[in-house]
């Protein structure tokens, strides 16, 4: 049987697929000569339940961009699968994101419409902002591979996408510079799995999902206490607050911080947030694993 690998799709023309392949192709540990098969699916959640459910045995989803922040619903849909069929982060990947303007053939005169995902669309706000201007109609698709495919059937319509969707879909990009607000633009992947990563490193990260009571005095003081207050203390690295959805000014905080989670400073520090009296919810560790860098 080969290895299912789930990611966005619908076709090969997404980051999500390009982290997939970035990942899998150098896992020879993993993958221990077994054949690969990608899987698409056309959102994220999706994905993630798939995982749970074991109808893969990986999945990859974005969950955090250098310019827009952290990816809500990944966090939610882990969160949820977590608790009702049991899914873990096996590593992350690491991606520079480049985005061109793709257009069928050559043109001189401005497109009538411009497709992509929510996410290109966002890191691309001042071309986009630009070609609103000019009457340019913008629309939002499910991811820039639904974008390609419009744009090859339309040579009125442009995908903002990467360079090697073109090369799929036989687009050409309007300018000859990528156009993302940011140079350093970076998204980084989840790669998960049904189980933590049992190959141990020295420069592992684990990561907590905290649903803090917000009656509760102190709570996210003594969230990273728990961590701080341990031998030797814990580095956090990053701590996001995910809005609960139907519970207006309630979240749970994604907490990373850097070890494994068998390290007996972290068994320490999950004990104290086990045992402390201001969550709504137990805490769930989902994972420790490899930090990654591009």
């Amino acid at each position: 049987m080969p290895i299912r690998i789930g990611y966005l799709g619908p076709g090969k023309g997404t980051f999500g697929y390009v982290a997939a392949q970035k990942f899998f192709t150098k896992e020879k540990k993993l993958l221990n000569r077994k054949k690969i098969e990608f899987v698409p699916y056309l959102n994220h959640t999706s994905i993630v339940a798939a995982v749970g459910k074991m109808d893969l045995d990986f999945g990859v989803v974005a969950v955090e961009n250098s310019t827009d922040g952290i990816i809500s619903q990944t966090v939610r849909s882990m969160a949820e699968t977590k608790v009702h069929f049991g899914v873990a982060i096996y590593s992350e990947v690491l991606l520079s994101i480049k985005l061109y303007p793709l257009r069928k053939g050559f043109h001189s005169d401005l497109p009538r419409k411009i497709v992509s995902h929510a996410s290109p669309l966002q890191q691309a706000r001042s071309y986009v902002s630009s070609m609103q201007e000019h009457g340019v109609i913008i629309e939002q698709v499910e991811s820039t591979d639904f974008a390609a495919r419009e744009a090859a059937s339309d040579d009125t319509i442009c995908a903002i996408a990467a360079k090697i969707v073109g090369d799929l879909y036989d687009l050409k990009s309007m300018t000859k510079e990528s156009i993302e607000d940011e140079k350093g633009n970076e998204t980084r992947f989840w790669v998960i799995s049904k189980s933590y990563n049992p190959y141990k490193t020295n420069r592992d990260k684990t990561t907590f999902l905290c649903f803090l009571d917000r009656d509760t005095p102190g709570g996210l003081a003594e969230t990273f206490q728990s961590f701080s207050e341990v031998k030797p203390p814990i580095t956090v690295a990053i701590a996001y607050t995910i809005p609960l959805p139907s519970r207006n000014w309630e979240y749970v905080f994604l907490v990373e911080v850097y070890g494994y989670i068998t390290d007996e400073n972290m068994l320490e520090a999950w004990q104290r947030l086990r045992t402390g009296g201001f969550y709504l919810t137990p805490p769930l560790c989902l994972g420790s694993y490899p930090a990654e860098t591009v």
